[in-house]
């Protein structure tokens, strides 16, 4: 209401008229384009006088009175007050600025600068007093107003300004009757005020007297044909009364004498969505608000533009601004929910229709949204409840009563939810998502002949439509007969070759078949009528991953990705596959990418979180799980990882705080329970980190964890004897890799081996590919002096891992041992991943002295000394290959130097008889 007054009525300004002026002169053409209305060319007459003489304070007054008459509040302020420092009269600047200290919604300013000074006459004191009110009204003081509005009839019976004021005031209580009365005043003392009829015609719209609204506004015209607030005006009046075409002509009018004025840009969009041109009406409100940002219609307008072409992120902007000024007007806040809904956020559609039950207690559709909006945020009581209450308000709508349904699914009331649905289906034949859900629905409540029933029911409606071919697939397939199932799915596609539900259905029954090519081909069959599909894509990765494949792999989730950029399942997987290949930069591009599409987003934190804590990121990671812990803070995984990144950052007791947080809220919580005994076992605190494995073995007796640490106890204890039994039964509930290294570790150091070669050997024969189960094996024979069989277990190991250099250092090695010609060309290999490791250039220098390439293998020796000097065998091999160079002296300082250096040494001996060779 205030803002309708501050557009109309504070536009008014009084201009000068001097008949007697030359023709020629300036100001006088600009108040003749005034009169005409044409205002736009008042004021480049008079922008044009001024730059011949910058000092002319009337035409100052006539230019800020045009801005006015344009409704530009700046400019013609900046003019009025330059008028008013050049020393123009008081009277003739002081009403046109007060009125455009108000149209910039200054009223302060108005109150601050702008009195009734006792030198002014009568009348302009009135209208001064009047302006003040609409200041005062502006600011929401009420008492004020009304105070200056009786101040300024004192000085004028029949003052315009207080007399609409006071009209403004009662219309503000939706007293149209008194707010008529006094607009009638105000016409009685001048009919031929125009303010008058437009605050008379604006009141009679407000009441819902759209056609005296109109008459009043053409009145207005009558008297001031290019008014603008009365063009507009009219408009308003003709739209309310659905005459567009009407409406459409009084806002040309405005447009061709003032341009893009912001209230008719507002009245075009208004038509131009009534006639469903959404982009239409998008353009003209951008241009409103980039105008008046504050504008709350343009706001609601916008927003409900934006939802209908789904653009819901600015339609949350812009209808969020709307309801925090207006959070009672429910059409609004319903928009504003299902708009929130749409964006994945149930929770703040829950806070934004909170409150507002009292108001919608007949609504059912408000109850159908507040009930989705638990039902989104998986509240399913709450859900239930208003869904209920929807379902109660609007017992023969259908899809309330399957929303109804979902809730009750949701918490487990599936007897009711199925009665809902039989319901929904009944009142609704048509409507397909009821038909789905009460199949799916007697599924899950293993009602399967009833569930193949309803799909036979469904298909007789849609003849032709593989939907029910496919829930009849599915229903066949919890009843565990594949044949059917595969059948009907087949069905489903024979009717659409295209339908991906059921080739990935028929694809997940080929896998269970042990048949990857087949479900491989229905993927790619997928992809070749839908490139995007994402099922199809991760369906192939995950074929590529059982076959290791895992270039394939990478190819197929990379795909998905570039063809779902937005997606967050193939951009998380995708990560979590460059993690688990050890491509620790490449996870960290894809998650930060994702949470850039995917911002707050769970899955997208904790994807970044492991990615950071990958890459040695620490204090990133720290924070990106402190995030995920605020948000969830009752979730034990991220409080997990909280905690071990903060130990790994030497934070222990802040760690151990999170573990401990973690227990009491999830006691069982298997890898807080290891992360514990871990600690204890490092501690040393061997009773604790028992007592923590008993627990682990109560609260999980059918896992292996529990054993598999009390082993470890036993072991750092040197009780292999008690470990043994403890690595047994863990290996039996759970056989795996590092089960089966700890068994062969501890029953060699039992001095049990050919039950440890035995026992790893047999755990080979079915693990092939286990990687580091072979390298221990090559190491074990290594050390037993059994060469040739390291060799064969190195081979296998190095085969599995090509780019491993400690296999590829050992087998050299082992190859120069035995004498074999592969020797060379494997060290030379291994020549450039030498750098800076010792070891291996320990073996490569001492291969390439051994097979003639001396100066070579010489300097790598010394490089390996320089870099480990503690290491007595490199030395001694750097000792032996100068003396096979004929170079004894230095070889015998070397010796010397070594011996003098490391008295107790495992190479010791050897040594001293080197140097007593020498």
């Amino acid at each position: 209401m205030v803002r309708f007054f501050q557009a109309f009525l504070l536009l008014t300004a009084t201009i000068g008229c001097n008949a007697a002026s030359a023709e020629k002169d300036p100001l006088e053409q600009a108040r003749n384009y005034l009169r005409k209305g044409e205002s736009k060319a008042a004021v480049i007459e008079l922008k044009n006088a001024l730059q011949a003489n910058p000092e002319n304070a009337d035409a100052r007054v006539l230019l800020g009175e045009s801005y006015l008459k344009l409704g530009d509040g700046p400019s013609a302020a900046k003019e009025l007050e330059k008028a008013r420092d050049l020393g123009a009269p008081k009277e003739s600047w002081i009403v046109s600025l007060a009125r455009a200290y108000l149209l910039q919604d200054k009223p302060k300013a108005v109150l601050d600068q702008i009195s009734p000074d006792e030198r002014l006459n009568d009348m302009l004191r009135a209208q001064i007093l009047g302006i003040r009110g609409l200041a005062h009204i502006l600011l929401k003081q009420t008492e004020q107003a009304k105070e200056s509005f009786d101040a300024a009839l004192k000085f004028d019976s029949k003052a315009s300004d207080a007399l609409l004021g006071l009209a403004m005031l009662e219309a503000q209580q939706k007293r149209y009757k008194q707010a008529i009365e006094y607009a009638n005043q105000s016409i009685a003392a001048d009919s031929k005020n125009v303010n008058a009829w437009i605050v008379l015609g604006e009141t009679k719209r407000l009441s819902g007297d759209l056609q005296g609204a109109a008459d009043a506004f053409t009145k207005a015209l009558d008297l001031q044909p290019f008014d603008i607030r009365a063009r507009l005006g009219r408009a308003t009046a003709y739209l309310a009364s659905n005459k567009a075409d009407e409406a459409q002509k009084d806002i040309n009018e405005v447009r061709k004498s003032a341009g893009e004025v912001p209230l008719a840009l507002y009245l075009e969009a208004v038509i131009a969505f009534q006639k469903g041109a959404l982009q239409e009406a998008e353009d003209a409100l951008v241009k409103v608000t980039g105008a008046l940002p504050d504008h709350l219609p343009s706001r609601l307008l916008l927003g409900v533009v934006a939802y209908r072409q789904g653009k819901y992120e600015s339609a949350e902007n812009n209808l969020a601004q709307y309801v925090r000024t207006f959070p009672e007007q429910l059409p609004a806040a319903k928009l504003l929910a299902a708009t929130q809904m749409k964006l994945g956020r149930p929770s703040e559609a829950i806070r934004t229709l909170k409150g507002l039950e009292d108001r919608a207690s007949d609504d059912s559709q408000f109850f159908a949204l507040l009930g989705s909006a638990y039902l989104q945020a998986k509240q399913y009581d709450s859900a239930t409840e208003y869904l209920n209450r929807a379902s109660e308000l609007a017992p023969n709508v259908a899809s309330v009563k399957a929303q109804l349904a979902l809730g009750r699914i949701a918490s487990g009331q599936m007897e009711q939810a199925v009665d809902d649905l039989k319901s929904a289906v009944e009142l609704d034949q048509n409507l397909l998502q009821a038909d789905v859900l009460l199949v799916l629905a007697l599924i899950q409540q293993k009602k399967l002949d009833e569930a193949v029933a309803a799909a036979e029911k469904m298909k007789g409606k849609m003849p032709g439509d593989p939907m029910p071919h496919n829930l009849l697939g599915a229903a066949y397939m919890a009843k565990g007969n594949t044949e059917k199932a595969r059948e009907h799915w087949q069905q489903a596609l024979r009717l659409k070759p295209d339908y991906a539900t059921a080739a990935l259905n028929l694809a997940k029954l080929d896998l269970s078949g042990n048949n990857p090519d087949a479900a491989a081909q229905r993927y790619q069959q997928v992809l070749k009528h839908d490139p995007k599909n994402l099922a199809a894509h991760i369906g192939l990765a995950q074929i590529a991953e059982m076959r290791k494949d895992f270039e394939s792999v990478e190819k197929h989730l990379t795909e998905a990705r570039e063809k779902n950029p937005k997606a967050l399942q193939p951009a998380v997987t995708l990560s979590r596959f460059y993690l688990a290949r050890g491509k620790a930069l490449q996870a960290l591009e894809v998650a930060r990418a994702t949470l850039s599409d995917h911002p707050d987003h769970l899955m997208a934190l904790q994807s970044l979180g492991l990615a950071q804590m990958a890459n040695g990121q620490e204090a990133s990671a720290i924070a990106t799980f402190k995030k995920l812990v605020s948000k969830v803070p009752n979730n034990p995984e991220y409080r997990h990882q909280l905690a071990q990144m903060l130990y790994k950052k030497g934070e222990k007791q802040a760690a151990v705080a999170e573990w401990e947080q973690t227990l009491q809220q999830t006691p069982d919580y298997l890898p807080a329970l290891l992360a514990q005994a871990e600690l204890k076992l490092r501690e040393k605190k061997y009773d604790d980190a028992l007592k923590i494995a008993e627990r682990i073995k109560t609260a999980h007796p059918k896992s292996a964890a529990g054993f598999q640490v009390e082993g470890d106890i036993r072991f750092a204890q040197k009780q292999f004897k008690e470990a043994l039994p403890a690595y047994e039964k863990a290996f039996q509930s759970a056989p795996s890799s590092i089960l089966a290294r700890l068994l062969f570790q501890t029953r060699r150091a039992l001095g049990q081996d050919k039950e440890a070669f035995d026992g790893l050997t047999q755990w080979l024969e079915s693990s092939q590919e286990d990687v580091d189960a072979w390298t221990t094996l090559a190491m074990a024979y290594q050390e037993s002096g059994r060469l040739r069989e390291a060799v064969e277990a190195y081979e296998k190991a190095q085969s599995l891992a090509a780019g491993s250099t400690v296999i590829q250092n050992n087998l050299a090695w082992l190859y120069q041992e035995l004498g074999s010609d592969k020797a060379l060309p494997l060290a030379e290999k291994l020549l450039a991943a030498s750098e800076n490791r010792p070891e291996v250039m320990d073996t490569v220098g001492w291969i390439f002295v051994q097979n003639g390439k001396q100066a070579e293998g010489l300097n790598l020796l010394r490089d390996a000394a320089v870099h480990a000097p503690h290491i007595g065998q490199i030395r001694i091999h750097l000792a032996e290959a100068l003396a096979q160079m004929g170079r004894k002296d230095e070889a015998r300082k070397e010796l010397e130097r070594l011996l003098k250096e490391k008295k107790n040494f495992a190479e010791r001996d050897k040594a001293e008889a080197l140097l007593k060779g020498l």
